[in-house]
């Protein structure tokens, strides 16, 4: 249990760092922020593939096995989906009447990336805590330190844009910690879900795989290819891969 409080603190830590940085940052340029998004893409392929989904395979020998893992894959990325259709319901919470009256497109369109950073820490949160459950401390040290490492940036870029259109400070360092604590649930319940049963481990491992996948896939590879029309992102992305490759090795 002190393994798991230490690591929720880190990756929470770090989503919150990065935003604490956000504010010293007036204009984040976007070709930098589409370069970091890509490679954090690279590290959460990364987490995902060898952290949950190889090991969801190994937990069990057999075709029937192979068939739970499939069918998490799946489970995680509709669930995932479902979460992120609640975002429009999710507005009148963050923002004012007269904040969503200065520029009605433009907020809505802030507010889906804020939520959808902080939605996905959710899975994030229960890919760490699911870790737990293959009993490898590299596996676990695979996934957290990957969502670790691409939650600084994370943070991060969030941050600018709320400054710039005249959000209270205070409120958003209320939505950046949120975003960052929300992590942590997901670990604890991750945790939890794995030890209520070992039967289901496999179908839980690939199901958080699967959340990561769908967010690298959906959100965040459509918008680097939206903005950077050379093939550098896609290069920009194995080298995050790679990176984490090479800290797995040395770890």
């Amino acid at each position: 249990m002190k393994a798991l409080i230490i690591t929720s603190v880190i990756i929470c830590s770090t989503s919150f760092l990065g935003s604490l940085v956000g504010f010293t940052v007036k204009k984040f340029p976007e070709k930098l922020n589409d370069l970091l998004t890509a490679f954090s893409a690279g590290i959460m392929l990364y987490a995902a593939i060898t952290g949950l989904i190889l090991p969801a395979i190994e937990v069990n020998a057999g075709f029937t096995n192979i068939i739970l893992v499939c069918i998490g894959i799946i489970c995680g990325a509709l669930f995932i989906k479902l979460i992120s259709k609640l975002i429009p319901y999710i507005e009148k919470f963050i923002f004012t009447d007269n904040e969503r009256k200065t520029d009605k497109n433009r907020m809505d369109s802030l507010l889906l990336f804020v939520l959808a950073v902080a939605i996905h820490h959710f899975p994030e949160g229960i890919a760490t805590g699911v870790s737990f459950g293959t009993g490898e401390i590299s596996d676990i040290i695979t996934v957290t330190s990957g969502i670790s490492i691409q939650n600084f940036p994370e943070g991060m870029i969030i941050i600018p844009p709320m400054l710039s259109l005249g959000m209270n400070k205070k409120k958003i360092i209320i939505t950046a910690l949120f975003s960052s604590l929300i992590e942590a649930v997901g670990t604890f319940t991750g945790f939890f879900l794995v030890n209520i049963s070992q039967l289901l481990l496999p179908l839980i491992l690939a199901s958080a795989g699967g959340t990561i996948l769908f967010v690298i896939f959906e959100n965040m590879v459509p918008e680097i290819k939206r903005n950077i029309k050379t093939d550098i992102s896609t290069f920009v992305i194995l080298s995050g891969f790679c990176f984490m490759t090479v800290i797995d090795s040395v770890i």
